[in-house]
């Protein structure tokens, strides 16, 4: 059961009941303002689901994205998939696989 720690929403919760609600955990970095970003959004559907590359003749239609560095740089790429109601186990998220 969650502890209440004080009035900030602040709280404890053991291992154990985190693991039987949560499936997974995500850490975040936050970014300055001043560093350079660019946010793509783009969605596989019936028409561009290409599969993975055992599919050597559809797998070219899946989205592809470009990027140019002007010099060499770190990269930091998400990329996520909407959450999906129902328990843990009946959750039928997709494989997403990046070249």
């Amino acid at each position: 059961a969650a502890v209440a720690d004080d009035e900030t929403g602040v709280f404890w919760l053991c291992l154990e009941d985190f693991m039987r609600v949560f499936d997974r955990v995500y850490a975040c970095r936050i970014f300055p303002r001043s560093k350079p970003r660019a946010v793509v959004y783009g969605e596989w559907d019936a028409s561009s689901a290409g599969g993975c590359l055992n599919y050597a003749c559809s797998w070219r239609q899946n989205p592809q994205f470009v990027l140019y560095l002007p010099r060499e740089s770190r990269v930091f790429v998400a990329i996520t998939q909407p959450p999906l109601l129902g328990s843990i186990g009946e959750r039928d998220y997709l494989s997403i696989g990046v070249c």
